[in-house]
């Protein structure tokens, strides 16, 4: 049967679908303005959770949101009940989710980053400050309007302290990617759980993968529990350290070696350049704990506590956005199984293979050294152009430099390059190493040596280092090929 009112208001479509209920476009006759419409059918098959249960989370849900007035959350407009059906009557968000966007592979330059990290962090310290915790924030319940604004979505699993006739179930809430360890182990949470779940969703941005990645539900909690995501830096050696110590910070384990508030998380991001921060990569780690990357993983059931989590969430996990997503560089297929074969047979096919490696080796052996002594006499072509430089400046002793694309062996063409055109990239080297490069007067958040993404246009490529004289250098390339820039820079005396 198709809904077609809630209340006094006219559906006209179906929005989503969640673990909790249906989403629908609706209208409100009475003043014409159009709505979204949260419904809940009250039926506690395949949720976990009892009727009294499911009853009690829609009036915690309602009572919540009645509490929070901010322009980076979803307002409330009105919550009722006919005929059995409880429904929510929110702010209609024109815009995509930024879990539509990230599985659309788009890219998330830093600043942009701050500015979404800015908004989001203002609205949970605003609902923190009156004891109110989300429980649920993940990429799918942040909404970006067409200017980038933040909307944060579904304060459905929140828990309001001060209710003291709210209990916590035994029952957990939230999306298994993004759930705070404490919350797994189903212990009383407070803001610093939002903490983390908001590190999970950053971590996301800056490196495109998952923190925590799992072909199951299991894998992805026992990880969150027991074991240290990989450093950012370990993935992308150009994401500056102070950025890399923020998001680990934000991943510790324990509430209290995390931050403490969204407040001072936000204040140490925006000043991630000038933070004192420890080179060993385990320094967020609380005092004893240990990374467990290389250790077989125990039987999640050993653990009753865990083990009842991964049921629930097995349990809800009825639509895609309750299941872990594996990192978006492609689904690991399972391993087949080995064949038995004969040892004798093995043992000739692997002499029969060595014999064929070593016969091609000699063969292409010449090759290899042709095209090793090309590459180097490209490769000194390439230094001695982009070490040309412009006039230096006398106000601020940086000489300016240019480079162009003599790079014959181009590379493949990326999409969404600047200004619809072809894209190019651009290898930047400095002597010494370590540092800043902004590009077009804006920092990038990478250091030397990087390799970045340019457009087909001018770019004005600026090095920073301290101790050292600026170096200002323009580079363009003219067909989608690489741009190699490795000045030196002058040490100020």
């Amino acid at each position: 049967m198709t809904l077609t009112k809630a209340g006094r208001y006219e559906i006209s479509g179906e929005l989503g679908r969640g673990a909790m209920g249906v989403v629908y476009h609706a209208k409100d006759p009475v003043i014409g303005r159009a709505v979204a419409v949260k419904t809940l059918q009250l039926s506690e098959e395949g949720t976990g959770l009892t009727r009294a249960e499911l009853l009690a989370r829609f009036q915690t849900e309602a009572r919540a949101a009645g509490h929070l007035t901010h322009p980076n959350i979803v307002v409330i407009f009105d919550a009722g009940e006919e005929d059995g059906l409880f429904f929510i009557t929110m702010e209609l968000v024109e815009g995509k989710s930024l879990q539509n966007m990230l599985d659309a592979g788009q890219m998330f330059p830093l600043p942009r980053v701050l500015h979404i990290m800015e908004q989001t962090c203002s609205a949970l310290q605003f609902a923190h400050d009156r004891n109110i915790v989300h429980r649920d924030i993940k990429p799918a319940n942040l909404m970006l309007t067409t200017d980038d604004t933040v909307k944060i979505t579904d304060f459905g699993t929140a828990k309001i302290l001060q209710f003291g006739t709210v209990q916590q179930t035994a029952h957990v809430m939230g999306t298994p990617s993004y759930m705070s360890p404490e919350q797994i182990k189903g212990k009383v949470v407070d803001g610093r759980s939002d903490i983390f779940s908001l590190g999970v969703v950053l971590y996301e941005m800056v490196t495109g993968e998952k923190p925590f990645p799992g072909q199951n539900i299991t894998t992805v909690i026992y990880k969150i529990v027991n074991e240290e995501p990989t450093a950012p830096r370990d993935i992308d050696s150009s994401i500056h350290p102070g950025l890399n110590f923020v998001i680990m910070k934000s991943l510790a384990k324990e509430p209290p070696a995390r931050y403490q508030s969204c407040r001072e998380l936000f204040e140490d991001l925006r000043n991630y350049r000038s933070i004192s921060f420890a080179t060993n990569a385990n320094a967020t780690l609380p005092t004893g704990a240990s990374l467990h990357k290389n250790q077989p993983q125990p039987v999640i059931s050993d653990d009753a506590q865990l083990a009842a989590t991964s049921h629930a969430l097995n349990a809800r996990a009825s639509n895609p956005s309750q299941t872990p997503i594996v990192r978006r560089t492609g689904a690991m297929a399972p391993a087949p199984e080995p064949k038995l074969h004969n040892t004798r047979t093995t043992v000739l096919a692997a002499i029969f293979l060595l014999a064929v490696i070593v016969f091609g080796a000699q063969k292409i052996r010449p090759v290899f050294q042709a095209a090793r002594q090309q590459s180097r006499s490209s490769d000194s072509s390439d230094q001695a152009h982009s070490e040309r430089s412009m006039p230096a400046d006398p106000d601020d002793g940086a000489a300016p430099q240019s480079a162009s694309n003599n790079d014959s062996s181009s590379e493949p063409l990326a999409a969404g390059a600047a200004n619809g055109g072809h894209a190019a990239w651009a290898q930047i080297d400095s002597t010494p190493e370590g540092a800043e490069i902004w590009m077009d007067g804006a920092p990038t958040g990478k250091t030397t040596p990087a390799r970045m993404q340019i457009g087909a246009d001018i770019r004005q490529i600026t090095l920073k280092l301290d101790g050292y004289s600026i170096s200002r250098n323009e580079v363009q390339s003219s067909d989608g090929g690489t741009v190699k820039l490795s000045p030196t820079l002058q040490k100020i005396r």
